[in-house]
């Protein structure tokens, strides 16, 4: 229950964090997956902080991108890119949201339409989504997603530096 807590109901995310686990007990030649093994190496992903990075992306601040990124890196003694790409409310999950209410904005659809079909709140929409869509363009934002999905693809088939590939995408296009 813990690990759904912290990474969502994903089954890619959960997969990548059983073998995270099992990875874990394989290298220490222990024999089972424990509660302790689970609460040790969550904790890391669990203390980072999305926030800054979200803060960045939506007002496209590349030198606080960067040191979000970074403080990401030094807090995390894992891979952190998996948890980028499939948390909830990470970069991907925001930048997919931005793309869809910009085309929403483009097809002339009501806030409360968008809203609905996107499953976001409507203050929030009108807040601060529909304006910070504003600041990117749709072929960036499909470009990104592109690039961040073939990351995933690399990072399921054993990519070595999917962290470093995936700081290297999202600073790209800021």
């Amino acid at each position: 229950k813990a690990v759904v807590d912290v990474v969502g109901v994903d089954l890619g995310l959960l997969s990548f964090e059983a073998l995270k686990y099992s990875s874990y007990v394989t290298h220490n030649h222990l024999r089972t997956i424990t509660p302790d093994v689970v609460m040790g190496l969550i904790k890391q992903s669990d203390d980072l902080d999305l926030d800054s990075v979200r803060t960045s992306l939506k007002n496209k601040n590349k030198k606080e991108l960067c040191k979000s990124l970074y403080k990401i890196t030094v807090k995390s003694s894992t891979d952190p890119a998996m948890l980028m790409l499939r948390g909830r409310g990470g970069p991907l999950d925001i930048l997919y949201s931005l793309l869809l209410v910009k085309q929403s904005v483009a097809k002339k659809r009501s806030a409360d339409e968008i809203a609905s079909r996107l499953g976001i709140p409507l203050w929030s929409l009108q807040k601060d989504l529909i304006n910070v869509s504003r600041k990117w363009d749709t072929k960036t934002l499909k470009n990104i997603l592109f690039e961040l999905a073939d990351l995933e693809t690399s990072l399921l088939k054993g990519c070595p530096n999917s962290w470093v590939a995936f700081q290297t995408i999202l600073l790209k296009y800021l």
